[in-house]
């Protein structure tokens, strides 16, 4: 009995003793960068709701870029030698109003100066405080540290994460991805063409599948942006750059085939309207750029277009060009309006 004890103390021991030399290698390691700023390695462009918390708070920068997969294909040395900004580039791909709040709350008490903010409208389609990921990481987004076993212990993060950090750094396996200024560029290999984004709206009629669409409510994207986003925006101490993003013209049609439109533009008219009167605003309209959003060979789907896109969207920003105010946004959807009802889709 005493031996069987023993040797049940002893594993206990043990496995106590695993756990607390893996949680300090982790925590030397900080692959997260969530108690301090990399040193010894450069880090690596890891899941972003995991990584960009610990960028946040220990990275030097005035300037911040937010957004969804809209906003990942922006290039910190254009932002930067354009607008004269020192920029940390942090979007979240699928991110909603929600995950976008968490951002922006983070980044003003900070002090930031500037804030670009592709406004994604698809953000805004969930409820008030939905997450985009049902397993967010909300011990590292928070301020305490008593939950960080879940980092420090986190297998995924010890073998995926940390492998994927050094073979980069001293392996040279993959290298390319350790450049800050383009950490969130898509694959060269992504197919920017008319035959993608055409094939990817075809087969969006073809199963019916209106999610894009459907699940838009003028109400609840309104409520959701009113919670979410506009207390933030009321914040005069900081510059907001915010734009619309160009989705293809094949998105509006989308919409407009499931009764939709009406309701998205409608959306951007009370934002622009709500938003007129704060001089440190500024709205950029680039959904009524016809020469890009008629362009399929920009988009490799309905809405996502190519990084060349994103460096053209920060030339017209340093330029002030297609910016949107209360009185010309009704010409600006009018002329959105009429665009997406008069176009023809040639055959693939």
């Amino acid at each position: 009995m005493f031996s069987y004890k023993k040797n049940i103390l002893l594993s206990l021991v043990f496995l106590f003793l695993l756990l607390l030399s893996t949680a300090i290698i982790m925590f030397s390691i900080d692959p997260l960068q969530h108690y301090r700023k990399a040193t010894w390695y450069k880090p690596y462009p890891l899941e972003q709701r995991y990584l960009l918390w610990g960028l946040i708070d220990n990275y030097t920068f005035d300037s911040l870029l937010i957004g969804t997969s809209m906003s990942e294909n922006f290039v910190k040395s254009e932002i930067d030698t354009a607008l004269n900004f020192n920029t940390l580039l942090a979007p979240i791909s699928g991110a909603t109003a929600y995950e976008e709040n968490l951002l922006i709350d983070r980044a003003i008490k900070l002090n930031v100066k500037n804030i670009i903010y592709p406004l994604d409208l698809f953000g805004f389609k969930d409820s008030i405080h939905a997450l985009g990921t049902s397993d967010f990481p909300i011990y590292l987004e928070n301020n305490t540290y008593w939950d960080d076993y879940k980092y420090l212990l986190n297998s995924d993060i010890i073998f995926r994460d940390t492998s994927k950090l050094f073979l980069a750094n001293f392996m040279g396996i993959k290298s390319n991805k350790l450049k800050m200024d383009t950490f969130w560029t898509w694959k060269k290999t992504e197919d920017f063409s008319a035959k993608a984004c055409k094939n990817a709206y075809t087969k969006l009629i073809q199963t019916n599948n209106a999610f894009y669409a459907e699940n838009f409510h003028l109400d609840k994207s309104i409520q959701s942006f009113n919670i979410n986003i506009f207390p933030h925006l009321k914040n005069s101490n900081i510059n907001y750059y915010i734009i619309f993003p160009p989705y293809s013209i094949l998105t509006y049609k989308l919409f407009l085939k499931y009764k939709k439109l009406k309701e998205f533009l409608a959306f951007k008219r009370y934002i622009v309207n709500k938003l007129n009167k704060y001089p440190h605003i500024k709205i950029y309209d680039f959904q009524v750029a016809n020469n890009i959003t008629h362009n399929l060979n920009n988009y490799k789907d309905i809405g996502h277009y190519s990084k060349k896109i994103n460096s053209w969207m920060i030339q017209q920003i340093k330029q002030n060009k297609y910016r949107i105010k209360k009185d010309n946004v009704n010409k600006y959807l009018k002329k959105l309006n009429m665009d997406t009802k008069n176009y023809v889709m040639k055959n693939i």
